[in-house]
């Protein structure tokens, strides 16, 4: 296996303001199986750390006639007092990349405590 890299940008109104300290969670996934591999919370930027993921050979994502998918799968949880929390399935990292995943936070509605927002990623077709 090789590596390849994540890093969320977090922001609120539309982008533009970004969104310190929000829990940023990682996670990999085989099937129904969910596993934290790693979590940070965002800088007065909005961004996190770059996570440092598995990802399958960057060969065979070079190759045409490839048969094997070239890339892995990650969920990304993103959670902030009064905001609603954010799940982004799938997302998908190549070796060698660094993927980058914009986030716009939800402010709650007043007298609501929590909620979530759920974007799915449709895998690439290669």
């Amino acid at each position: 296996m090789a590596q390849g890299y994540i890093l969320v940008q977090v922001s609120v109104a539309q982008q533009s303001l970004p969104l310190e300290n929000a829990k940023v969670e990682i996670y990999a996934h085989d099937g129904e199986e969910r596993n934290l591999i790693s979590s940070s919370f965002t800088d007065p930027e909005g961004k996190t750390v770059r996570f440092t993921v598995e990802a399958p050979d960057i060969s065979f994502s070079e190759t045409p006639d490839n048969t094997s998918t070239p890339f892995s799968l990650f969920d990304v949880f993103i959670t902030s007092s009064g905001f609603y929390s954010v799940a982004v399935r799938d997302m998908q990292v190549f070796a060698e990349r660094t993927s980058i995943q914009y986030v716009n936070m939800i402010p709650l509605p007043e007298g609501v405590t929590e909620g979530e927002k759920i974007i799915v990623v449709v895998p690439q077709n290669l």
